[in-house]
């Protein structure tokens, strides 16, 4: 039996757990991440406004989603400079997503093994010129009955999968916690079928 992880192990409501600013602000990266997340519509997305709450933030022009990887958007409204003097954001295009994206992008990204060992999810943030912004994390829980379900279909002799877009670390721990010994990472929505 092969099971996704957000929204069927979880509860599919991620909240968030960590700002960790870079090259600008705390605020200033959540207002950033609001900017771009207000045009998603993934699960984080959501925990991302819920934690802005009734604060202002601009909206993202030029939105793009990168199929298993983040999203992009030109951020107006938010402005932050560097120590030379260059617009990090104001009117800049800025990405946001996995380490799999950075690493496209060639941003250098902090090595962050407690997020993943949490849990947790992280989305990273860069802008055209490859600084690195900063990193929100998320964690989405497991549904109540979910160890149950897994041990029931384990005493029925079925063989366990947790199949995922998220990152290895992050997956292995929830599937602990769910109680599955067999996962795979790391896959894109539109591989998702072919690893079935």
């Amino acid at each position: 039996v092969v099971l996704d992880k957000t929204g069927t192990l979880t509860t599919g409501k991620p909240e968030v757990t960590d700002v960790l600013p870079g090259a600008v602000s705390g605020e200033a990266l959540m207002r950033i991440a609001a900017a771009l997340e207000s045009k998603s519509e993934h699960p984080f997305a959501k925990a991302i406004l819920n934690k802005m709450g009734s604060e202002t933030y601009p909206v993202a022009e030029d939105f793009e989603t990168l199929p298993g990887r983040g999203v992009s958007g030109i951020v107006d409204g938010v402005r932050c400079y560097g120590g030379n003097g260059h617009a990090i954001v104001d009117g800049r295009p800025v990405w946001v997503g996995n380490d799999k994206l950075m690493e496209e992008l060639g941003v250098k990204v902090p090595v962050m093994p407690e997020l993943a060992n949490q849990g947790k999810t992280p989305l990273h943030f860069a802008n055209e010129k490859g600084d690195y912004l900063g990193t929100v994390a998320a964690a989405d829980v497991l549904k109540a009955d979910s160890q149950a379900a897994v041990q029931a279909m384990t005493k029925m002799g079925l063989d366990v999968v947790m199949l995922t877009g998220d990152n290895e670390a992050t997956a292995k721990a929830i599937a602990r916690k769910a109680g599955i010994a067999h996962v795979i990472s790391d896959v894109l929505p539109t591989d998702k079928a072919g690893a079935v």
